[in-house]
């Protein structure tokens, strides 16, 4: 990505004929270019391959401005290429093994399928529509409420909308998406413009394309604090200006058109009844996290249970909010999840295993879901149908070594041995 903006500063400082910036620039540029190589990094070098080819596609659109034909056909490949992108990313959500190609990521003696890492962040977005869980919180909130692990496990989720998603909220991917509809409407304007800003039109599109094409299997940037470098490439598209000749009339009227449906949606969805609870959920989870999180620390808290069973820990506000939720719409899954856990933890197991089953029945994808339900049948001595639940979820984080050491924690061995029974199994 700064690769492609690093190569319009050395076309900028070629026509302004300043050399010394050119000197400076091209070293820096090679140093970057020989950290590409040496990083053996797929997805970089996969993204610097889809920048050279928009990079192409710019340059044969604008040699071909007054063949209308052949742009239809280029601007249909294009298209076809980012279905293809988005039908492969909804494929290995729904099956994760179809997404073994694009490696998996290691976080010390584990390695976790990125598709795995999408799907479960996508059941994190179901808790957070609205808001996300918040800058830099996913490590400790996919752990507590997905993974079910007392310690951090990894920083994001390996794909830039689905942590967007997760950290801001479905509004924010929005937001993001306009800023880049934005970006290309006018790149695309500045590809036909007789200026020679022309030129700079192809590498802001490499670097967006670059961006684009890594922000489908890694979100390292946007989770640290160099996070306002994702926006370069939209900045830099934005502030082409393509010439008074070749603006859109009525251009603003469409972005405030679309805002303006953006903005109706989103009302009619929280005064519809499951938009209502979903909102009601989603300000239960912001609730129970600050509560909960910014209290744990581990040895300290031996895991997050016992923080629900701590009269340090106030989780009323969370409660009142998924009770609400639920009232709105009981099938809500996240609500009946969530507070499941509550009840789990408190050791209402009547009521937990209440609550998951008709989370269950509305999202059995959810992997939280199914590791609590697959307990909850343990303790409950159904053996066989806990063994059943439990061989559809990924347990080898020691998740269940960890739920044996929370009843044995607290004085319930029998439901230990059962536990520690299915496990074995």
């Amino acid at each position: 990505m700064t690769l492609f903006i690093g190569l319009g500063g050395l076309i900028w400082a070629i026509l302004t004929a300043w050399w010394p910036g050119l000197v400076v620039a091209g070293m820096a540029w090679l140093v970057g270019l020989a950290a590409l190589v040496l990083s053996q990094s797929r997805g970089a070098w996969i993204s610097t391959g889809v920048g050279v080819a928009a990079i192409l596609y710019l340059a044969l659109r604008r040699r071909w401005v007054d063949r209308r034909g052949l742009r239809i056909v280029l601007d249909s490949l294009a298209l076809v290429a980012l279905l293809a992108i988005v039908a492969f990313f909804i494929a290995a959500v729904r099956s994760p093994d179809l997404a073994q190609i694009l490696g998996t990521t290691s976080v010390g003696t584990s390695a976790v399928n990125r598709a795995t890492l999408w799907r479960d962040g996508l059941g994190l977005v179901s808790d957070y529509p609205f808001t996300g869980s918040g800058l830099r919180s996913t490590m400790m909130v996919y752990s507590t409420y997905e993974l079910l692990m007392h310690v951090g496990f990894i920083l994001h989720m390996h794909n830039l909308f689905v942590q967007i998603a997760v950290s801001q909220g479905v509004v924010a991917v929005l937001a993001f998406a306009g800023l880049l509809a934005a970006a290309i409407a006018n790149l695309l304007a500045a590809t036909r413009s007789r200026r020679s800003i022309w030129r700079f039109s192809l590498t802001a599109g490499a670097a967006l394309a670059a961006l684009l094409a890594h922000g489908m299997v890694d979100a390292g940037v946007y989770a640290s604090t160099l996070t306002p470098i994702l926006f370069l490439p939209v900045g830099f598209a934005l502030a082409l200006r393509p010439g008074r000749h070749q603006r859109q009339r009525g251009s603003m009227n469409w972005v405030l058109a679309v805002a303006i449906l953006s903005v109706t949606a989103l009302a009619l969805v929280v005064f519809l009844p499951a938009g209502r609870a979903a909102l009601q959920e989603n300000l239960g989870a912001v609730s129970q996290t600050r509560a909960e999180l910014s209290r744990y620390v581990w040895p300290d808290w031996p895991i997050q249970d016992e923080l629900r069973r701590s009269p340090e820990v106030d989780l009323e506000p969370a409660i009142a909010r998924y009770r609400a939720a639920l009232a709105a719409n009981p099938a809500n899954a996240s609500a009946n999840r969530r507070l499941s856990q509550i009840e789990l933890a408190r050791g209402d197991y009547a009521s937990a295993r209440a609550l998951l089953e008709t989370a269950y029945a509305t999202t059995p994808s959810n992997r939280a879901t199914r590791q609590l339900l697959g307990e909850l049948y343990a303790i409950d001595g159904e053996t066989t149908r806990a063994a059943e639940m439990l061989s559809t979820v990924d347990t080898s984080l020691n998740q269940l070594d960890l739920r044996v050491f929370w009843y044995t924690h607290i004085g319930e061995q029998e439901n230990a041995e059962r536990l520690k029974q299915v496990a074995g199994s």
